[in-house]
């Protein structure tokens, strides 16, 4: 949103924000009087619930009280107790029955059924069987679709009332079992039937689309409903939560509400209301008590199907809000366009030609309210702009043409220095000894030579002497120029020890070198760093040695199996304490190498994680060195620091010398 603002102007902004307004109104008007209308719905469907459920009491009570009497009348007789005493004297038999189907056809379903407890025979006859004063089949104590009878011979009530299915005959009925009884002597029961279709069709069905009814017993178990499968038959045994209308109830609280509905209806005889999510939809339920069934007639309404038709005078009054906002809309909108859209307009054309550099347009905008200001205010930046620019550019020209001399001046400063580096490389390079080791070692030496800037502050040394030659490498303190004029230094000091010196003593030109390096620097007090670190190998074939001093460098000697490292002092040339370096001496083989290297290489950065290349790694290079020809050696030496490097800089000048030291002897 606030990307597609930008590119709006305050027209279609305003617009825009208008609308979003009036739909923002429109919503909050909706949901309050969706509220509302849920509100009155709730409050509709409780009362109807409740009127629904005080009638069904009322048409239920009068047929079940109806045939509740006639069957207690039939259980109260003489001759139902005669029968049951001795039931199979012929005469009490015929009596009985002749009674019987008198009152048959006073009951509704026109069904009656007797059973004697002394023989435990079911007799049953109804309009559709053929009459028959034989039992139909015998009940027994322990079978679960008998617990019935037993369960009102002896209960407490002298009647129950049961919704249940007669497997043996068939007939899913609302039963009336009565107690026929002798003093406190249980005969047996007799009772009759309402068939359990029509009953259910006509109290069970809702009349109306969301309404619904059932029968719970005094536990909350339902009995009538309905979905057969809901139902718990007969009088007792176990139900799940299916059969209970807790078990429907989705919500905890709902379900408690529901308990002290039913107990407060059973209670004070009133119609009890509760609302809960039932069957996965918000419904009302009523409670209405059938104190003579000691059951609960519960009708349940959903709001939203009954009051369905008002939702649409609701409808109706969103759509009027609808429209009176649109026409506000409307009405607002070409308020601000007349009253602020179109002068702005002007306005910004005019501001656009200043911008352009026409500081003689005329805002054309004479109004006394805050628009008339702010184009007032117009005029006075224009003429003030007007005057700066004239001042700005006689400014701007004399600082061109001072920032021209400047420019000048650094380009000449610039060309000279770079003139000086490139003279200070040029004596660098007259210096270092290429043609006497080319001469001397032509294909038997290593050099890896990588200045960090365009001069190197690390030197490489060689001289021929008279039974061999005499190496080394130098690494001066600083790099760039000032690490070249150490070098030169260190080189104008090489060539004094040796005059100085035997050439073929290592130890005693390093310290011929410190001598000239400390005394030179002494004099002018230097307050910088001025050490050296030097090592010379001088390679002797008439005695086939070798032999090495270091000050602070050490020489790296690979044989083809193994690296071999001779130390050198601690101390650097030039350092604060003279260094005290020491000649080594090795024995000299066709295999042997010998490398020294500048703690550039060592001290370079790389690797995962991040890292100094060091000492382990050089040595495992320089072993990997010794099966591949010398002019190969510096490039296989150089694409491995190269892969270990990567992409990080390099932080100081690098060099590695190395040398076969009987070359000389093997051409």
């Amino acid at each position: 949103m606030p990307n597609i603002l930008r590119h709006l102007g305050i027209r279609a902004r305003v617009v825009l924000m208008t609308a979003l307004l009036a739909v923002l109104t429109l919503a909050i008007a909706a949901a309050v009087g969706l509220f509302a209308m849920d509100r009155v719905q709730t409050r509709l469907a409780e009362s109807f619930a409740r009127e629904h459920a005080a009638l069904n009491r009322e048409k239920l009570l009068a047929p079940i009280g109806r045939e509740l009497a006639l069957a207690r009348k039939l259980a109260d007789a003489e001759l139902t107790r005669t029968f049951m005493r001795d039931e199979d004297d012929p005469d009490n038999r015929r009596i009985f029955f002749a009674e019987a189907e008198s009152y048959r056809q006073l009951f509704t379903d026109q069904s009656y059924f007797v059973v004697p407890a002394a023989s435990g025979y079911y007799y049953y006859n109804d309009n559709k069987l053929p009459f028959s004063d034989a039992a139909r089949y015998g009940l027994q104590a322990g079978k679960a679709d008998d617990r019935w009878f037993y369960t009102t011979l002896h209960g407490k009530k002298a009647y129950r009332v049961n919704i249940d299915v007669n497997q043996t005959l068939q007939r899913s009925m609302l039963w009336f079992n009565v107690q026929v009884r002798d003093g406190g002597q249980g005969l047996g029961v007799i009772g009759t039937g309402l068939s359990l279709q029509p009953f259910v069709e006509q109290y069970v069905h809702g009349s109306r689309p969301g309404v619904g009814g059932l029968l719970l017993d005094r536990a909350g178990v339902i009995r009538a409903h309905q979905d057969r499968a809901n139902i718990a038959f007969g009088t007792a045994g176990p139900t799940s939560d299916a059969q209970r209308l807790a078990g429907h109830l989705a919500e905890p609280a709902a379900r408690d509400a529901l308990a002290a509905a039913l107990a407060s209806a059973a209670a004070d005889g009133r119609v009890k209301t509760l609302v809960g999510r039932l069957d996965g939809r918000e419904q009302v339920i009523a409670v209405a008590y059938l104190p003579l069934l000691d059951w609960f007639n519960v009708t349940t309404v959903d709001p939203q199907q009954v009051a369905a038709g008002d939702a649409s005078l609701l409808w109706g009054a969103f759509a009027a809000v609808g429209v009176l906002l649109l026409l506000s809309l409307l009405l607002l909108t070409a308020s601000l366009d007349h009253q602020l859209l179109r002068p702005l307009t002007r306005l910004t054309a005019a501001v656009r030609r200043m911008a352009a550099g026409d500081y003689t347009t005329r805002v054309p905008v004479h109004r006394s309210d805050e628009v008339g200001q702010l184009a007032d205010a117009c005029r006075q930046l224009s003429a003030t702009i007007e005057a700066h620019t004239h001042e700005l550019e006689d400014k701007v020209a004399e600082r061109t043409q001072a920032l021209g001399d400047a420019h000048r001046t650094l380009s000449e400063t610039h060309r000279k220095v770079s003139d000086s580096i490139r003279y200070a490389s040029l004596i660098q390079q007259g210096i270092l000894p290429d043609a006497a080791l080319g001469a001397a070692l032509p294909a038997r030496h290593l050099l890896l030579w990588r200045p960090r800037d365009v001069v190197s502050g690390d030197l490489y040394l060689f001289a021929p002497t008279r039974h061999g030659f005499l190496f080394g490498l130098v690494d001066c303190a600083g790099h760039g120029v000032s690490g070249a004029l150490m070098t030169m230094l260190a080189h104008a000091a090489f060539k004094t020890a040796l005059l100085e010196a035997p050439d073929d003593d290592p130890a005693a030109l390093l310290c011929a070198m410190d001598a000239a390096v400390r005394g030179r620097f002494a004099a002018d007090n230097a307050q910088v760093s001025t050490t050296m670190d030097a090592g010379l190998c001088h390679v002797c074939h008439e005695s086939g040695s070798a032999t090495f001093a270091g000050a602070h460098m050490d020489l790296y000697c690979a044989d083809g199996d193994a690296v071999h490292v001779l130390g050198g002092d601690r101390r650097a040339l030039g350092d604060k304490r003279p260094p005290a370096p020491v000649n080594q001496r090795l024995a000299l083989s066709p295999s042997l190498a010998l490398y020294m290297t500048s703690d550039g290489l060592l001290d370079q950065r790389g690797g995962e994680p991040l890292r100094a290349f060091g000492r382990a790694r050089f040595e495992a290079a320089l072993s990997s060195l010794a099966r591949l020809p010398w002019p190969e050696r510096g490039v296989a030496l150089a694409a491995t620091l190269d892969a270990y490097q990567t992409h990080n800089a390099q932080l100081d000048d690098i060099a590695v010398f190395g040398v076969a030291p009987c070359a000389l002897e093997t051409a």
